[in-house]
């Protein structure tokens, strides 16, 4: 590590996030004596406590870097968050979660980075569970807890590093790809990118750091991916299935939601893939991450039994038990084309209703997007809309949930405890409840079971 070998003691703003807390355990197996800071308790916080990584919790306070000689910082933590403006004060380095997860990339031999708008989750699951199967023991870090490693965060050997690449606050743009996958790109984070413009020009600065001997990986269905990738200096790998792709399903049809299809590369049948979790965009996400591992040199036959062995990830269309006889599903979907493709796949497994609990993710998106979040929300039998979760914004926007619902005909509920106790009244046998979002909303999934 060229950066981080300077350093002994890094302390971690926000290390209670998820790829900080994952950063903040890396760190620890590398001999670092990191500590960290964040404002809430919680599982993560309290795991990193128990491996002897010390966690201050509380409102900023730039007494919590004492001791440190470098401090990195989450996205969400600015220039003038007080831990930052004593750390300048005092001459002690700053550096970015990104730069500092780049700085560990780079002792692996493949470093292969999972991007797009949608679907970084599931694709980085999928990867690695084909680097698992190919007994390659992969490094992974990803933005969601994976059964299949016990958590967010895999610590193998220094073959492959399987790593969610992260637009936001161009976060990906500290990675150093080998193979690099470009799944989907749509405007999204209005608080950080003004328009579309400004995120094609982002992916075509991340895909520019592969080396000429790697690969770029982009969905040939996506013309938003194919712009931002068309002048790659090294090997382009097309993956599809509405246009012509190097990586493409043949027969593709359905068991219960799910998609079950030949893997096809370059006209060549690599075998039969019958996946576990369901949906059209899981088919997409099945073919990047068989492009990407492939591209890995990764062998065709793992490939197949990685893919037929996954059972997904975390809070991506997760069941979570039943309620009056309701299903109970948790997804994290929070910008409009995630929420349709859930609902759609929703509609598809045969529910007599599906009923949709969805908490908007930042005033800002909501307002943007609004229109298509609306459209997106019809696709529910019963859409329900609690209140917008702030996440790291303020209310300047006047915005609130309940002009969505209003534009739906949909229920609104002030409070995730008034959402639950709706839900309680009207759940029934046939019924497909869906709680939708990127904030805390999975806690009315909680309130029902319990």
């Amino acid at each position: 590590m060229k950066i981080l070998s300077a350093y002994h003691r890094p302390c971690i703003i926000g290390i209670g996030g998820v790829s900080t807390s994952a950063l903040a355990e890396m760190l620890k197996s590398l001999g670092f004596e990191v500590f960290g800071t964040d404002w809430n308790d919680s599982a993560r916080t309290r795991r990193l406590v128990s491996l002897g990584i010390p966690v201050h919790i509380g409102p900023n306070n730039p007494h919590s870097i004492d001791g440190a000689d470098v401090v990195i910082r989450t996205a969400a933590a600015h220039d003038d968050a007080p831990e930052i403006v004593a750390a300048r004060a005092q001459g002690i380095p700053v550096m970015e979660r990104a730069a500092a997860w780049a700085d560990v990339m780079r002792e692996y031999r493949q470093v292969l980075c999972l991007s797009g708008c949608h679907g970084k989750s599931s694709t980085t699951g999928m990867c690695a569970a084909i680097g698992i199967a190919a007994e390659l023991d992969p490094t992974v870090s990803i933005g969601a807890d994976l059964s299949i490693i016990g958590g967010n965060l895999h610590i193998g050997g220094h073959e492959m590093f399987v790593a969610e690449a992260d637009e936001y606050y161009n976060s990906f743009l500290n990675t150093p790809p080998t193979v690099a996958v470009v799944n989907n790109i749509e405007f999204d984070h209005p608080d950080f990118y003004p328009d579309l413009d400004a995120v094609l020009k982002s992916f075509n600065r991340f895909i520019h750091l592969v080396p000429s001997d790697g690969t770029v990986v982009v969905n040939a269905d996506n013309e938003n991916a194919c712009r931002a990738t068309a002048d790659a200096d090294c090997r382009i790998l097309r993956f599809g299935l509405d246009n012509p792709a190097d990586i493409t399903a043949r027969d593709l049809h359905w068991d219960h939601g799910c998609g079950v299809f030949t893997l096809m590369e370059g006209g060549k049948a690599l075998g039969e893939i019958r996946l576990q979790i369901p949906g059209i965009h899981n088919v997409y996400n099945a073919l990047a991450s068989a492009a990407g591992t492939l591209a890995c040199g990764v062998a065709p036959a793992a490939v197949i039994a990685g893919l037929n062995g996954f059972t997904g990830v975390d809070r991506r269309f997760e069941r979570k038990g039943t309620f009056n006889g309701a299903v109970l599903v948790d997804d994290y979907a929070h910008h409009p084309t995630e929420l349709k493709n859930t609902l759609a796949t929703a509609r598809s497994c045969g529910y007599e209703r599906v009923i949709c609990a969805f908490q908007p993710h930042t005033y800002s998106r909501t307002k943007l997007l609004f229109d298509d979040f609306a459209e997106a929300l019809k696709l529910a039998d019963v859409p329900v809309l609690t209140e917008i979760y702030a996440a790291r914004e303020q209310n300047t926007e006047n915005m609130t949930s309940k002009t969505l619902a209003d534009a739906v005909g949909g229920v609104f509920c002030e409070s995730l405890a008034d959402t639950a106790a709706y839900l309680r009244s009207i759940a029934r046998e046939g019924d497909l409840i869906i709680m939708a979002g990127a904030g805390s909303i999975l806690e009315v999934t909680q309130m029902l079971l319990s």
